[in-house]
């Protein structure tokens, strides 16, 4: 994964808008979902036209911004982001953009959620055992003492 520099003195330049704009291609591209498609899904989530020539001008590298051609400096809408990633089927880009620290945070409570869901079918499938021992009453040899104790 490419992650942002531990220093924070690109944040805001032009490398930080490059680095999105890749990544934004890089996670378009892995959804294995043409650029129409990721569009029509956006649209439906977020209530507006998204188009695929706008994703293509959110991705576009700054090579491709200076080739020549008058081109809007187009940026991608930090509110969109959750949309994109539904429509992608993935939260890659959401999670390269909270950056390592926050990503940490994040990967540590997904773990203890994890172990917590372990405990807890645990818990439950002995739960249900217990359910049904005591659903199907003594034992033979509970039954046993008690009729040799009636006998006494």
């Amino acid at each position: 994964m490419d992650a942002a520099p531990q220093n924070h003195a690109w944040l805001g330049t032009s490398e930080a808008d490059g680095r999105l704009r890749s990544k934004l291609a890089e996670t378009m591209n892995k959804s294995k979902k043409n650029r129409a498609v990721i569009a029509s899904e956006m649209t439906r989530q977020l209530g507006r036209p998204v188009t695929a020539n706008m994703l293509h001008d959110f991705s576009r590298s700054a090579a491709e911004q200076r080739d020549g051609r008058r081109r809007r400096d187009v940026r991608f809408p930090l509110a969109w982001l959750r949309a994109f990633s539904i429509a992608v089927g993935s939260d890659e880009l959401e999670r390269w953009a909270v950056g390592p620290e926050l990503l940490e945070k994040i990967e540590l409570g997904e773990r203890q959620h994890l172990k917590f869901d372990w405990a807890l079918q645990r818990l439950e499938r002995l739960y249900s055992k217990v359910h049904k021992v005591k659903a199907a009453g003594p034992q033979k040899s509970e039954r046993k003492e008690r009729t040799s104790n009636r006998a006494r």
